[in-house]
């Protein structure tokens, strides 16, 4: 297997592939996160977790209006929302700066793809050992964007050690 990814990363030549892993992590990137922004404008994803905390906080339901928490949502929504455009812009310039010759951005988006890597491996595997339920759609986004962070970290690692 590693030979095979070698030999194609070898063909595909590193002025190719400086220009392909920002891109697949691009792609990744924009998947993720029109996953998660349709996720928490969902009806009753943020309302569950309102309802939690003011129970934890002692909190009887009967003394929160529909109002307030309706405001929550509100706050909670723009907030996650303002926070994941954030992360996405700040990527896009890690992204750009990857086609440089700095060696930083290569390193982060190394790090970067090595634990996408992994975060899209548990979930597809924890309903075995957990009693956490299979959710299709983000094993789905795991399967078609774990491959392209591997891609990515491999290819990365592998020009950075060749570059040496």
């Amino acid at each position: 297997m590693k030979d095979f990814l070698n030999s194609k990363l070898e063909l595909i030549g590193y002025k190719r592939f400086k220009y392909i892993a920002p891109v697949l992590c691009i792609v990744s990137d924009v998947l993720w996160l029109f996953f998660i922004n349709a996720l928490i404008q969902g009806p009753n994803f943020l309302r569950t977790f309102i309802v939690s905390a003011t129970r934890l906080q002692g909190i009887p339901d009967n003394q929160i209006s529909s109002d307030y928490i309706f405001m929550l949502e509100g706050a909670l929504r723009s907030s996650l929302s303002l926070m994941l455009w954030c992360f996405f812009l700040y990527h896009l310039i890690i992204y750009s700066l990857y086609l440089t010759k700095l060696n930083w951005p290569k390193t982060y988006i190394k790090g970067y793809a090595f634990s996408a890597v992994i975060l899209s491996v548990i979930p597809i595997f924890s309903p075995l050992f957990s009693k956490i339920s299979w959710d299709p759609i983000t094993s789905t986004l795991n399967i078609v964007t774990g491959p392209f962070y591997f891609l990515a970290y491999y290819g990365t690692k592998y020009f950075q050690k060749n570059q040496e």
